[in-house]
C-alpha cells in the first residue's frame, strides 16, 4: 500500500484508540438491554483498516490487545460480579480475566497482519473470515476454552437471522459476520478516502461497480439469513410434536453467598419443594427441575440417606422425577486416593473428590448422574490442576464451589415415563456455551436439553441474559427443545426454533409450569456437518499463511 494512504489513515484516528473503539463497538452487539446487535456487522471494519499500518510487532500487539481489551470488557465486564458481597477472589479473577483474555485475540489479528504485510492487504481481508472462524473454534477447545465471545452469539436474540446456525452452527454465523465487515470496509474505504481528498468526487464512486458489488454482498448477508429464518421457522412450526414433556422449573432466587455460608441444605431443599408444590397442585408434572447445586450436599453418601429418602417419598406423592444440580462427593480410602483428593473433615481415613453434578432422582432412587465436564476456568477449577498439584490450591475460591473435579463421561440421562423413556442432554452452567457439547448429546439420541445454572453471582448485569441467549443458539443448532433453570433467572422453556414457550421474570422466587413439545427435526449442523466449517477454515487460513511465508522468504535478500 502506498505510504500516503498509511499517512492519511494515521491522521484520521490514532490506531490504538481506533482498535479499542472497534472492540467496544463489536462488544456492544452482544445481548444486552441496548439491543445493538447490528453493530456486529461493522464493528470489526475499523480494526481491519488499522492493523496493516502497524510497522512492528510491538505496534501490532498494541492494536490487537486494545481490540481484545475493549471487546472483552464490553461483553464480559460483569464477570467480577461487582456486588457488595463479592468474594475477593471472584473480583480478582474477573479482573485478571479481563487483562489476560485479550492476549488470545493477538493470534488471529497477527495472522491477518502477516498476510497483509507479506502478501497483500486485499488477500488479508479476504482471508479474515477463514482466520477468525478457525480461531473461534480453536478457542473453544481445552480447559482454557471460552467461546462466550464467539461473534455468532451476538445475534442470539435475533430470532430469524440466527436460524442459519442449524447449517454450520454458530461458526457459520461468525463467518458471515466477519465477511460482512470485510464487505463493509471494501465498499466504504474508497468512498471515505475520496471524500478526504475531494468531497466533490465522492458521489461518482457511489455508482462504481466495485462499490455496488460489495454493498450488495453486505446487504445480502444482512437480509438473506432473515428470509431463511422466516421460512425455516414457519416450516418447523408446522412439524407435529412426537411427545410432550410436562415439567416444572423452580427458581428459588437464593443469595449465592448465603447459599453456602448461611442457609442450611435442609432449608434450601424444603423451600424449593414448597415452590414446586405451589404449581404441582394444579399442574401434575412428569419432571421437576432445580438449578445448579440446588442440593448443596451429596445425596450419594450414606450420611445423607435420610434426606434422599425424604425427597423420594415426596416424589412418590407427586408421581414425578426430580432433576437437580448437586454438590457430589466421591470417596476413597485416604491412602489410595487420587493426587488432588482431600481428607474428609469428619473422617480422616477417607478422602474425596468434589463434582458439580446433576442428579436424576425418582421415587425408587437415583436413576442417573451427570458430572460437569467443562468447568469454568479458575472459578471452578484451576486449568490442568493435575500438573500443578498442591500449587493449584493457592488460588481456590473460598465460598465453597471451587476445586471441582471434571467429569469424564457424557451420556444423556434417562427420564422414564409411563409409555416411553425420554433421553435428556444435561448441561451445567458453562457447558451450554460449547456447541460441540450439546451436539454430542443430540448425536447420542437426546430428545431435549436441560440447562441448569446459577447466574446469581452476576445479578443485575447483562451476564444472565447473555448466558440464556447463548443457550437459544444451542437449541437452534440441533433443533432440540430446551429447558433452562437458573437460581435467579433466566428460567425458561425454548422450542426447537429457539422461540420462548414460557419464561419467569428474573429475581423472583417462583416455579414455572411448562408443556415442552419434543420434536424429531434434524439439522445439517447437528447430524452431518458438525464443526467441519471451522476445521475447513483452518486449512484455508494455514494455506494462505504458508503462501505468505513462502513469498516473504523469496523477497528476503
Amino acid at each position: 500500500m502506498p505510504s500516503s494512504e498509511h499517512s492519511e489513515r494515521r491522521h484520521l484516528v490514532h490506531p490504538v484508540i481506533g482498535a479499542l473503539l472497534s472492540g467496544i463497538l463489536t462488544g456492544l452487539a452482544f445481548p444486552s438491554p441496548l439491543g445493538l446487535e447490528v453493530a456486529a456487522f461493522g464493528g470489526l471494519a475499523l480494526l481491519l483498516l488499522l492493523v496493516p499500518s502497524a510497522h512492528s510487532a510491538a505496534q501490532l500487539f498494541a492494536l490487537a490487545y486494545a481490540f481484545g481489551f475493549g471487546f472483552h470488557g464490553t461483553v464480559n465486564w460483569w464477570v467480577s460480579s461487582w456486588q457488595a458481597e463479592t468474594d475477593p477472589y471472584l473480583l480478582l479473577a474477573g479482573i485478571l480475566l479481563w487483562l489476560g483474555h485479550p492476549l488470545f485475540f493477538v493470534v488471529p489479528i497477527a495472522a491477518y497482519w502477516y498476510i497483509a504485510r507479506h502478501f497483500s492487504i486485499r488477500m488479508a481481508r479476504y482471508s479474515m473470515p477463514f482466520i477468525w472462524c478457525a480461531f473461534e473454534w480453536l478457542h473453544s477447545l481445552g480447559e482454557l476454552g471460552y467461546p462466550w465471545l464467539t461473534l455468532g452469539h451476538s445475534q442470539a436474540l435475533t430470532t430469524r437471522w440466527i436460524q442459519i446456525a442449524d447449517i454450520a452452527g454458530v461458526w457459520g454465523a461468525s463467518f458471515l459476520i466477519v465477511l460482512a465487515n470485510v464487505a463493509f470496509l471494501e465498499a466504504i474505504e474508497p468512498i471515505a478516502m475520496a471524500f478526504a481528498r475531494s468531497p466533490r468526487r465522492t458521489l461518482a464512486l457511489l455508482g462504481s461497480p466495485r462499490v455496488i458489488a460489495w454493498l450488495a454482498l453486505y446487504f445480502a448477508i444482512l437480509l438473506l439469513p432473515q428470509e431463511y429464518g422466516r421460512l425455516r421457522v414457519r416450516q418447523l412450526r408446522q412439524l407435529p410434536a412426537q411427545d410432550t414433556l410436562r415439567a416444572v422449573l423452580v427458581q428459588p432466587d437464593f443469595n449465592p453467598w448465603a447459599k453456602w455460608e448461611r442457609l442450611s441444605p435442609i432449608e434450601q431443599i424444603h423451600f424449593q419443594q414448597r415452590l414446586a408444590d405451589s404449581v404441582l397442585e394444579r399442574f401434575p408434572a412428569q419432571l421437576i427441575v432445580w438449578n445448579e447445586t440446588a442440593i448443596p450436599i451429596s445425596l450419594t453418601l450414606p450420611e445423607y440417606g435420610a434426606i434422599r429418602e425424604g425427597l423420594m417419598q415426596w416424589l412418590a406423592t407427586r408421581k414425578a422425577t426430580l432433576l437437580s444440580g448437586m454438590a457430589e462427593l466421591e470417596l476413597f480410602p485416604a491412602d489410595a486416593a487420587p493426587r488432588l483428593a482431600r481428607r474428609l473433615p469428619w473422617d480422616s481415613a477417607q478422602a474425596y473428590l468434589a463434582y458439580n453434578s446433576a442428579i436424576v432422582l425418582t421415587p425408587e432412587g437415583i436413576a442417573g448422574v451427570h458430572r460437569k465436564i467443562r468447568l469454568t476456568p479458575f472459578a471452578e477449577r484451576f486449568p490442568n490442576a493435575e500438573l500443578f498439584g498442591e500449587l493449584s490450591r493457592l488460588v481456590e475460591w473460598n465460598v465453597g464451589i471451587s476445586a471441582w473435579t471434571p467429569g469424564k463421561q457424557q451420556t444423556p440421562l434417562p427420564l422414564a415415563l409411563q409409555q416411553d423413556t425420554v433421553q435428556l442432554g444435561v448441561a451445567i452452567c458453562l457447558e451450554s456455551i460449547y456447541p460441540d457439547f450439546l451436539r454430542t448429546y443430540a448425536r447420542q439420541g437426546a430428545h431435549a436439553f436441560v440447562v441448569i445454572s446459577n447466574d446469581a453471582w452476576f445479578d443485575h448485569t447483562p451476564g444472565p441474559l447473555q448466558h440464556y441467549a447463548i443457550a437459544r443458539v444451542r437449541a437452534i443448532e440441533t433443533r432440540r427443545s430446551l429447558l433452562r433453570c437458573a437460581n435467579s433467572g433466566i428460567t425458561a422453556a425454548l422450542s426447537h426454533t429457539g422461540e420462548v414457550l414460557a419464561e419467569l421474570p428474573q429475581y423472583r422466587s417462583a416455579a414455572l409450569a411448562v408443556a415442552l413439545p419434543l420434536y424429531s427435526a434434524e439439522s445439517l449442523y447437528g447430524t452431518l456437518l458438525g464443526d467441519a466449517l471451522p476445521m475447513g477454515c483452518g486449512v484455508v487460513a494455514l494455506a494462505v499463511l504458508l503462501a505468505a511465508w513462502v513469498r516473504a522468504r523469496r523477497q528476503t535478500p
